[in-house]
């Protein structure tokens, strides 16, 4: 849990420093145009078509049998996957950039058309090498050690950050920046690779390139369910601030993407407390232990929604004053579009800590679809109410998407963790008798 705690930490940190950063040295305007292309770029991300996540899990399966020449094959067939998908999508953004002029769709005046393309190539490149970087942790979580693995991944990411920063500070460009993006990760990447060969003597065996049809087939199957849970993540997330881009003006987009910032330092205090629950979830699942699969699944629950509304409750008092001290008074935001985020941030805890208990076990497939489904549908719908209501329409359209999720997600954990119905299911997540037996305990 304090990996997963100091990774939360160090991206609410950045999120917290490099606001008011960019902000102050780009302005308002040219801060709102680097983050739609960001955010364009981020979808490469995707790149692996989850197959990041299923060699991840199956690596971890062959490390506890010790059978380390298996859990390499793995890795290589999974590289292997992963750089062509990346080739095939970096291919075909080369040609829509040399086909089509995106400036005119996204609100994009600050910047020609070669510089759009070039910063979108550069911060592309960056996602398909943060796409290795993760693949190669697994090679940590192989070995029974996940935190090294995960402590490489956040460090780069602060030092990519500091790097960043300090060039905004001396007056760097969007173009100069996007360029040391793909090289700071590039380096880390490569010292990861040196410090595996360096420390795993499995890692450095000769005859693992080979393809291997049958097991690139088993990859693909669990691969499918996570590559539609990121696609959905990707509608949400992404799909919201490219309306706001195409809708409003950059500025805009830079008042959305700090309410989102802000408000998503509450799912990121979530996560914590789901990643740490998946890992006893899947095991207790497996030996058909449901007594404690549900303790598990009521406490993490609990647990999140406290934090949800606790932390929604106090940023609903202090968060216009908060984020007017945080960006030094250039960004503004209005009721009732920040009270909606607020909202949407807690029905998201609701069913976002019930996944776990699906994903758990990779029987997730229904839910996924119904996440791209549902969020597609949230984006048509904030479509339709953004010329009545405006920037409101946007978390409302989320809003729908939670609703959709939350009787789908619970059906399922009514299935998988053997509850008789959803209210049995209901009522235990609202019983927090065993909260009083430890403050009793607590005070005796």
């Amino acid at each position: 849990m304090s990996v997963n705690l100091f990774q939360v930490t160090g991206t609410a940190l950045i999120q917290f420093i490099s606001v008011p950063i960019f902000i102050t040295y780009w302005g308002k305007s040219d801060y709102g145009e680097w983050l739609i292309l960001f955010s364009c770029s981020t979808l490469f991300q995707m790149s692996d078509f989850g197959i990041n996540s299923a060699v991840d899990n199956q690596m971890a399966l062959y490390g506890v049998r010790q059978d380390y020449q298996q859990a390499l094959k793995v890795y290589f067939q999974g590289r292997l996957l992963v750089l062509l998908m990346g080739a095939m999508l970096l291919a075909l953004l080369l040609a829509s950039l040399f086909l089509i002029d995106y400036r005119s769709q996204l609100h994009i005046t600050e910047m020609d058309k070669k510089t759009v393309a070039l910063i979108s190539i550069l911060l592309s490149f960056h996602a398909l090498l943060v796409v290795q970087q993760e693949l190669l942790s697994s090679i940590y979580r192989a070995a029974q050690e996940y935190t090294i693995g995960r402590v490489w991944i956040i460090r780069t990411r602060l030092v990519e950050f500091f790097v960043v920063v300090l060039a905004v500070m001396f007056g760097a460009s969007c173009f100069v920046v996007a360029f040391l993006y793909p090289v700071v990760r590039l380096v880390f990447w490569v010292a990861m690779l040196r410090a595996c060969y360096q420390k795993y003597p499995w890692f450095r065996q000769k005859g693992m390139y080979s393809v291997d049809y049958l097991l690139i087939k088993r990859l693909l199957k669990p691969s499918f369910s996570f590559l539609i849970m990121s696609l959905g993540h990707a509608v949400m997330l992404q799909g919201t601030l490219l309306l706001a881009g195409h809708f409003f003006s950059p500025a805009t987009v830079v008042v959305f993407s700090t309410v989102r910032l802000f408000s998503s330092l509450i799912r990121q205090g979530i996560s914590v407390v789901s990643r740490t629950v998946w890992i006893e979830l899947s095991p207790a699942l497996e030996q058909h232990n449901y007594l404690l699969a549900r303790r598990l699944h009521q406490r993490a629950s609990q647990i999140n929604l406290c934090l949800a509304f606790g932390a929604a409750f106090i940023f609903q008092l202090v968060g216009e004053h908060a984020i007017a001290w945080w960006t030094l008074g250039e960004v503004s935001i209005d009721q009732p579009f920040f009270g909606f985020m607020l909202l949407a941030t807690v029905t998201y805890t609701v069913w976002a800590t019930s996944l776990t208990v699906p994903m758990s076990v990779n029987r997730h497939r229904k839910e996924s679809l119904w996440f791209v489904g549902s969020s597609i549908l949230g984006l048509f719908c904030a479509v339709l109410l953004i010329p009545a209501i405006g920037l409101p329409a946007l978390p409302l359209g989320l809003l729908l998407t939670d609703g959709c999720m939350i009787g789908v997600v619970f059906g399922s954990c009514v299935t998988i963790l053997q509850h008789k119905d959803r209210k049995e299911l209901f009522s235990g997540l609202i019983d927090f008798e065993w909260l009083k037996d430890k403050m009793i305990v607590a005070r005796s």
